[in-house]
């Protein structure tokens, strides 16, 4: 996994805010990203809730976060 220090070097700003979002798991960083569906997917891949996953309006990126946000659930009670 990348540290903080790896995210600040990325020069788009969307990408280092998505960045900062998983490396300091902060969804904080996510209110940065100037898009609206990167800034959902972000939100709900850092806060694990399908709310946002519900605000994304391209379709496909919408049943993917919500693949994986059903996965990361599954993978847990492994656990």
């Amino acid at each position: 996994m990348a540290a903080s220090s790896d995210c600040y070097a990325i020069k788009d700003g969307d990408k280092r805010a998505y960045c900062l979002a998983v490396v300091k798991r902060d969804y904080g960083y996510c209110h940065h990203i100037k898009d609206g569906d990167k800034r959902n997917q972000c939100m709900a891949e850092s806060k694990g809730t399908r709310s946002n996953c519900y605000a994304i309006k391209e379709l496909d990126a919408r049943g993917f976060v919500a693949q994986i946000r059903a996965a990361a659930v599954v993978g847990s009670d492994d656990e």
